[in-house]
């Protein structure tokens, strides 16, 4: 017999196929970290331009959002937003409505049933 489980001769395609999802995994964390950095300094630049731009009475609106949107950005970052709400909104709906259909299904299924 093998003396530890390191000592194990590694199988045939299921250790190594592993190690590439593990691999592959990694990556694709790292991505959505900096991404969800770059989107949070963007947001936290983009908060600091509304709020030196704000109105006299220091209220918030989506125009004021807007107008310097425009103004550091162009049409496009204005653009890009709307889209972003948009996809924000959308994706929103779509995990309400699977929340609500995996509570409701948890709900009234039996707790035999395993296709919830």
């Amino acid at each position: 017999g093998w003396a530890s489980c390191s000592a194990k001769p590694p199988k045939a395609s299921g250790e190594r196929a592993s190690r590439v999802a593990v691999s592959s995994m990694r990556r694709g964390v790292t991505l959505s970290t900096w991404i969800a950095a770059i989107l949070s300094i963007l947001i936290a630049a983009t908060g600091a331009g509304v709020a030196r731009r704000g109105d006299v009475d220091g209220s918030y609106s989506v125009e004021t959002l807007v107008d310097a949107l425009r103004e550091a950005e162009g049409k496009g970052a204005v653009f890009a937003f709307g889209l972003g709400l948009y996809a924000a909104a959308f994706s929103s709906t779509l995990t309400v409505a699977l929340g609500a259909a995996l509570c409701l299904g948890s709900l009234l299924s039996d707790e035999d049933d395993a296709a919830w």
